[in-house]
């Protein structure tokens, strides 16, 4: 009999956004062609305004960071209503709205939540589909309500932690939900060295492995043949300081003025629920102010299926971030064939070697530029299939499947 997981993501991919959490989705998949049965489950919250009598379309409720709005005639309900419309499907993935007031508390969150987790689990194993693992991906907060389950239900559940790990952000109440969570897991995973280091320096009662994300090698063909001239540098990036594109621009800047034919592409827009609003208008304010707008490439999104095609006419790969739990971006261009010049941000650092990159210091946009001239300068150092094989080794199809395989061993 195949072994079944229920995961718990914390987000999950949707008809309006295919990226966001789309690695959960790819993850899953990948297990269920190794001979497992994977089902995804996922509450979204909705926050109450009284008298408003809006109440959303489901179309329209959105699992990642979800404020959205709802009837106050829904608080207190203690019945999910389970759909299969919000979710990407492929594997199943079920989700059920979490009505919550307008300034609810951390406790009346994990109350309500909880109590509609429990009557969402009863629901799916009244099909007769009955877990023998709950997989949560990220303490916050997918790994508190695995966490509930497990105790509800007598079942195993191991953590994926995804996130930065950062607690003192949180109320005293989530904190100790999630320490809790670490410690009664089965199992605990990190993304990354510097993943687990973060997470130990909570001194949480576990002792993480580190598990590399999926980078799909089946998906990512080796680097395109290109022209010479001009140089690219690409990067994937959002508007947000930890992400710190305005050093990325400033280097662009720098090259900008030398002698060098360079040109670069921004992949990334300011929205994380519907793509269809997002758009690269900030990223071509800054480089307007820079005077580097005509050197530039600005894309919101590009779709899964046509990243490789994109990333592979480029040169190289700029992660300017102050902090990556792990880069997927980063792997996913070292699978074309990309050299990549990080900063020491902590999860891309796993990958970098003399052979495969530049790590820099953080906001420095000069070594930034210094380290994409470098590589320019030295082509035969940095070979596309030497850079590609290093991934697919750390992070590839075969050995993640491996890895996963004996994660799920209890």
């Amino acid at each position: 009999m195949p072994k079944k997981i229920l995961v718990i993501p914390s987000w999950y991919p949707t008809p309006q956004n295919e990226l966001t959490g789309s690695f959960f989705r790819e993850q899953a998949q990948l297990m269920e062609q190794q001979g497992f049965e994977v089902r995804m489950l996922l509450g979204v919250q909705e926050v109450v305004r009284p008298k408003t009598g809006l109440v959303p379309s489901i179309k329209k409720r959105v699992p990642f960071l979800s404020i959205l709005f709802a009837d106050e005639t829904v608080v207190g309900t203690t019945k999910a209503v389970l759909s299969t419309s919000v979710l990407l499907q492929e594997p199943v993935a079920y989700s059920f709205p979490v009505p919550l007031r307008e300034g609810a508390d951390d406790e009346e969150w994990y109350r309500v939540s909880t109590g509609l987790y429990a009557d969402a689990y009863d629901q799916l194993v009244s099909t007769g589909w009955v877990p023998d693992i709950i997989h949560a991906q990220c303490c916050n907060a997918a790994g508190i309500f695995a966490h509930w389950l497990s105790g509800k239900y007598h079942l195993p559940f191991v953590i994926t932690e995804h996130q930065l790990f950062l607690l003192h952000t949180l109320s005293s109440f989530r904190q100790q939900l999630i320490l809790d969570a670490l410690k009664h897991a089965k199992k605990v995973a990190a993304v990354s060295e510097h993943q687990k280091k973060c997470i130990l320096m909570h001194q949480p009662d576990c002792n993480p492995v580190v598990i590399w994300n999926l980078i799909n090698d089946l998906k990512f063909p080796a680097q395109h043949s290109k022209a010479e001239h001009p140089f690219t540098v690409v990067t994937v990036t959002y508007p947000n300081p930890i992400k710190d594109h305005s050093t990325f621009l400033k280097a662009m800047q720098v090259l900008a003025a030398s002698a060098v034919d360079v040109r670069f592409v921004i992949i990334g827009n300011d929205s994380f629920h519907d793509l269809s609003a997002g758009n690269s208008d900030e990223f071509i304010k800054e480089s307007k102010e820079l005077g580097i707008e005509k050197l530039g490439t600005f894309i919101p999104y590009v779709k899964r299926d046509a990243i490789a095609a994109t990333l592979s006419h480029c040169d190289v790969f700029v992660c300017s971030s102050i902090a990556e739990t792990f880069g997927v971006a980063a792997r996913e261009a070292m699978l074309c064939g990309l050299p990549v010049v990080t900063t020491a941000c902590g999860g891309v650092e796993d990958s970098i070697t003399e052979h495969t990159g530049i790590t820099v210091p953080v906001r420095d946009h000069q070594a930034i530029a210094d380290a994409v001239l470098s590589i320019k300068n030295n082509p035969a150092k940095y070979n596309a299939e030497v850079i590609r094989n290093f991934i697919r080794k750390q992070c590839g199809t075969e050995i993640f499947a491996a890895k996963m395989k004996a994660f799920y061993e209890l």
